[in-house]
Formats: C-alpha cells, sequence, structure tokens
C-alpha cells in the first residue's frame, strides 16, 4: 500500500493523534486536551522537580523531543533521556521529587519494565506514555504499586 515505510509512519502518526485525543473528543478547549491518567494525578505530577524519561527506538526519539520543548519551556530543574538498557541505580542519585516517565508505542519491553522498577524502588513517581491503554507496562506499574501498599500494610 506504501511506497516507503516513512510515507506508512507519517500516514500512522496522524491516525495515532486521532485516536489519542478521541477523535476530538478529549478536547477541552482549543489549548486543552483530557488525558485521563496525567488529569487524575495531576496534583502528584505537579510536585515533580526532575525527570527521567526512558524509551527504546523511535519512542526515544519522540522523548527526545518532548524535553526539548519542556526545557524551552523550564518545566522541570533537570530533564533527562536514556535508552532504558542503560539506566542504573546510579541515574537516580541526586534526584529531588523525580518523575520517571517511560514512552512506549507498544508497552512493552523487558527493558523499560526492568527501568521502571529500578525508578520505583527509588521512590520516583513513575508514569507512561504508551498507546495501548492496558499495556504490559501500565499492568507492571499498577503491580509495583499495589505490592507497595502491601507492604504499608504489614
Amino acid at each position: 500500500m506504501f511506497d516507503h515505510i516513512l510515507h506508512e509512519e507519517i500516514v500512522e502518526s496522524i491516525d495515532s493523534i486521532e485516536l489519542v485525543t478521541d477523535f476530538g473528543g478529549k478536547f477541552i478547549s482549543d489549548n486543552s486536551v483530557y488525558l485521563g491518567g496525567f488529569d487524575k494525578n495531576r496534583q502528584e505530577l505537579l510536585l515533580i522537580e526532575d525527570l527521567l524519561i526512558s524509551g527504546v527506538g523511535a519512542s526515544k526519539q519522540s522523548a527526545e523531543y518532548g524535553a526539548y520543548i519542556m526545557r524551552e519551556l523550564r518545566i522541570f530543574d533537570t530533564l533527562k533521556v536514556h535508552q532504558s538498557t542503560n539506566i542504573t541505580t546510579k541515574d537516580f542519585k541526586d534526584i529531588r521529587y523525580g518523575g520517571f516517565l517511560t514512552v512506549s508505542q507498544s508497552g512493552a519491553g523487558d527493558s523499560l519494565m526492568d527501568a521502571m522498577t529500578l525508578a520505583h524502588q527509588n521512590h520516583l513517581t513513575c508514569f507512561n506514555i504508551v498507546n495501548v491503554e492496558d499495556s504490559p507496562i501500565t499492568q507492571h506499574l499498577d503491580k509495583l504499586i499495589k505490592m507497595e501498599e502491601e507492604e504499608a500494610r504489614e
């Protein structure tokens, strides 16, 4: 159907925007979009001062562009983007009021889940941008939070 992979990527990007905005149904105004998970956790996310973003492949490239915009807007005190396979405990050193964001198209990948586990163990607020609502990484984060809640009750 497509003459080149780039053409396919452009068409799929348009489809992704339509899906993520629920074909325009999530627009609150001309410059605001309702994003369920972010809006529900707004107060906690506003506390983040230092953000570490992780992704793989094209998702990492998207994260780099998003980080560029966030740096221009001076949203965070520090902002780093890393390949999820390269993240170690040292990356969380000296992070205050930290956040850890994974960016993924599929929401799958052991390296993303391993990096999220490290971030969660280092008390960072973890959240995802993913194309699949009930993705493996979302389920993984839900398990980490549930385990933490159970440990707190004991």
